[in-house]
């Protein structure tokens, strides 16, 4: 699931952390850029 957040955050492993607690708001924000991916 970390991969949501390597777009962002290009997978930074203190940035992993965070993205892993707002996961959930993340998941509805990266779904949208899933496609960019």
């Amino acid at each position: 699931m970390f991969y949501y957040c390597e777009t962002e955050s290009h997978a930074e492993i203190r940035q992993l952390q965070f993205c892993h607690a707002h996961l959930l708001n993340l998941f509805g924000r990266q779904l949208n850029m899933n496609t960019y991916s």
